[in-house]
């Protein structure tokens, strides 16, 4: 819901409503309880797309969505779950995940993945808090 795709918050808000960036998503790290959100962006848009990351973070915790939000990002994570299939690295991780970590199949992760409510999605967002912020910069070596 809050960056995974071309429906989720931050897309949409970010990216297309306000033009901030070229691209932005958030990626979950469970074992280290890690959110990473990142933007390609430029230097002069970084303020503006700060603030609006942290808007829609907040808009999380609120509850400030819907079940149509709801319903688009579990087909997003089910479809990202199946394309796993379709390369041998990512199933190695996966089955590597199973065995020495106690992960879910892909069965069972589409199970829980439906069980998933309103409800739950703020009581996770509600753990969010902002560790760092950073940008990173090229050089200004610009042939004018």
């Amino acid at each position: 819901i809050l960056g995974g795709g071309p429906d989720s918050k931050l897309f949409k808000t970010v990216r297309e409503k306000n033009s901030l960036c070229y691209y932005i998503s958030s990626n979950a790290q469970p074992l280290n309880s890690i959110l990473t959100i990142s933007a390609g962006i430029n230097k002069k848009d970084f303020t503006n797309a700060v603030n609006l990351i942290k808007k829609e973070v907040a808009n999380m915790k609120k509850g400030k969505f819907g079940d149509d939000d709801i319903i688009k990002a579990k087909i997003t994570y089910v479809n990202s779950m199946k394309e796993l299939e379709d390369s041998e690295q990512s199933l190695i991780s996966l089955y590597a995940g199973m065995e020495y970590l106690n992960s879910d199949n892909l069965d069972q992760r589409f199970i829980k993945i439906n069980k998933v409510t309103k409800a739950n999605v703020i009581k996770l967002a509600s753990k969010i808090h902002l560790d760092t912020i950073y940008l990173l910069e090229g050089d200004s070596n610009e042939k004018k």
